[in-house]
């Protein structure tokens, strides 16, 4: 576990206490040799990693293996278990952990970090290997990763990143036998990185912790009695230089929750990390910059269609392009990020759109598989199948969780104009309000009934369907019922942007206009083929199907209408601007909230748009495609 004191130069990143995590060495420049050795290794490695990944994509074991690791595997904490850790300056950091099989554990790593892990774990380890991934963000929005193996040795660690420097430790540094107690010594050693061009050396010995110990605060830290006390020396070093990272220090292991104290020197400067209240105050984040209103964005008119490559950038192992598959509909954040869960539903990644490349900014595990992601207001809400919902900050650091007794399928929307509380709504039909600060409920309500589909706001109603065909509006600031209307089966929802009015689509072919003060129906229209998308405008709304696209006024006269459709909503982009995409046989259509052609662009054979979704920025449209490729259609 590392932290902003893991430091020997204060002014930059450094490594952890021996028993943790020795990511970035404290001080001093990178060698000539690490810097030739970084330009280089990424693109040496990428084809092979390509090949085993692709390889063994379809041979992983996904079934629930022994628990491998020992008696040591029971300090490792569970999947998806957040912690907060204080340093000696009074920072407190983030730390996420993930319990992983096989190559699962390598795709957020670099592609040099990834290939050199899988050869060395060799075929029976890229399917079936224990991973433990522990993941620190920082107060800058730095994030830190270690990778961790459990197998008949016990815990060691592979690889780290992150840093100016990484570690490739090969064979593995191992932190702690598997069958460890108090009295045992152990030792280890081997390269660090590349082959030996950095190299390693470790000694630790086991012991029985002390009641409490004196935390970086200066306060006291009771240690329970299962927990165990591991001392020792590290040394990292380039051969011909001398050594880079020389560490002496203590580290608790208590489990469930790996190690929850670290004391001792790195290169000669203190360093001490302890965990921390879960609540105790992050640093806030430095506010980001506006995006531009698409409000006030120039019209768009076709351009070019480039294609952006998913780049993670890593400070010593530099660029990895990323692929996968978007399974969930993404969000779009405030901040200008584009949301998205990874293939395997475990990770959340933020990704910033640039001009001609997506870069991933941060990566978060909230444990389980991620079923729903949103933005509301200043925070990134993930809902997972364990039951919950986590919040996370602009940086990627894990704020809250909410535990509901069901899935909530739907993703949350914010309460106010403000963006400030989220509402969340679960499968068996219970809706709570929830604090932005901490997720405390501010109240909880039941409809009788599973819920169905998404939900909407308008005013200071939410609105709600359920499985019954009823249609409920409950008050937003105390969860009251007030109307309930039989409206049939709901296939989706939208409110007008002002509050005045709530659009329901239903299985029966039926456009329903109601008001969201009574319940009542103002309107209703009849519509044909398979819905697509339902958009508010302005004027009204526009339903789009896989037969025509109709444009409604908000007395529900028709005031325009296209054959074909499959319009998607813009992701993010606010809801009075009304326009809407059409993705189909390699085209690209904008069509404007009155109808108007606003942009065409005809996308090459690599583009996936089948289950693609469109983002706006700035002038120009993105889709992106299900295979986590982005695609900038440029505006003119």
């Amino acid at each position: 576990m590392r932290s902003d004191d893991d430091l020997g130069d204060p002014e930059a990143p450094g490594a952890s206490a021996p028993g943790a995590t020795p990511t970035v060495p404290a001080a001093g420049a990178q060698p000539p040799s690490v810097r030739r050795r970084r330009s280089v290794a990424p693109a040496v490695v990428l084809p092979l990693l390509l090949a085993v990944l692709a390889g063994s994509l379809f041979v992983v074991d996904r079934s629930a293996p022994a628990l491998a690791g020992g008696d040591a595997a029971r300090f490792v904490p569970p999947d998806g278990h957040a912690a907060r850790y204080q340093d000696a300056d009074g920072t407190v950091d983030a730390v996420e952990n993930a319990r992983l099989i096989g190559v699962e554990g390598l795709f957020t790593a670099p592609d040099a970090v990834a290939s050199a892990v899988l050869g060395s774990l060799g075929e029976a380890g890229v399917t079936g290997a224990q991973l433990w991934r522990e993941t620190l963000t920082t107060a800058d929005g730095s994030q830190y990763s270690d990778l961790y193996l459990l197998d008949d040795s016990g815990i060691s660690e592979v690889a780290a990143w992150g840093g100016p420097v990484g570690f490739t430790f090969e064979p593995a540094l191992l932190l702690m036998p598997a069958g460890a107690a108090a009295g045992d010594e152990w030792s280890s050693s081997g390269s660090a990185f590349g082959d030996g061009v950095l190299t390693y050396r470790a000694e630790y010995r086991a012991s029985e912790p002390p009641a409490s110990m004196e935390t970086a605060a200066g306060g006291r830290l009771k240690i329970a009695q299962d927990c165990l006390q591991v001392d020792g020396s590290l040394l990292v070093e380039e051969p011909e230089s001398g050594p880079l990272l020389e560490s002496t220090g203590t580290s608790i292991w208590c489990p469930g929750e790996g190690r929850v104290l670290t004391t001792g020197e790195q290169n000669g400067e203190p360093v001490t990390s302890a965990v921390t209240d879960p609540s105790a105050p992050l640093a806030p984040a430095a506010p980001a910059a506006d995006p531009a209103a698409p409000e006030d964005a120039p019209a768009v008119q076709p351009g070019d269609v480039t294609p952006l490559d998913a780049v993670a950038v890593d400070p010593f192992f530099g660029e990895s392009v990323k692929q996968g598959a978007v399974t969930i509909p993404p969000a779009h954040s405030d901040a200008g990020l584009v949301l998205v869960a990874n293939d395997r539903g475990d990770d959340l990644h933020a990704w910033r759109l640039g001009p001609s490349r997506a870069t991933l900014e941060w990566a978060a595990h909230p444990g389980g598989v991620i079923v729903g992601v949103a933005a509301v207001g200043d925070l990134v809400l993930a809902a997972t199948s364990e039951r919950a919902v986590h919040a996370y900050d602009a940086l990627g650091r894990r704020l809250w969780t909410w535990r509901g007794d069901e899935l909530a399928l739907a993703p949350p929307r914010s309460a106010s104009t403000a963006g400030s509380n989220p509402l969340v709504a679960t499968r068996d039909g219970r809706v709570a309000l929830l604090a932005a600060e901490d997720g405390a409920e501010q109240w909880s309500a039941d409809l009788g009934a599973d819920t169905r589909g998404g939900f909407v706001i308008a005013g200071t109603v939410v609105v709600l369907a359920d499985e019954r065909g009823r249609l409920s509006g409950l008050d937003i600031a105390t969860g009251e019922l007030r109307w309930r209307q039989d409206a049939g089966m709901i296939e989706a929802l939208s409110a007008a942007a002002d509050g005045t009015a709530v659009y329901a689509a239903t299985f029966d072919n039926e456009l329903l206009a109601i008001d969201p003060a009574s319940g009542e129906v103002r309107w209703d229209d009849g519509f044909a083929g398979i819905l697509r998308s339902m958009t508010v405008t302005p004027a009204g709304v526009v339903l789009a199907t896989d037969e025509e696209t109709v444009g409604y006024d908000a007395d529900g006269a028709e005031v325009w209408a296209a054959a074909g459709g499959g319009g998607l909503p813009i992701v993010g982009e606010a809801p009075e601007a009304g326009a809407t995409v059409s993705l189909r046989d390699r085209r690209a259509a904008l069509r404007s909230a009155d109808g108007e052609d606003a942009g065409e662009w005809h996308l090459p054979d690599e583009a996936t748009v089948e289950g693609g979704h469109v983002i706006r920025d700035g002038s120009d449209v993105v889709l992106v495609d299900s295979f986590l490729l982005f695609w900038r259609m440029e505006g003119r």
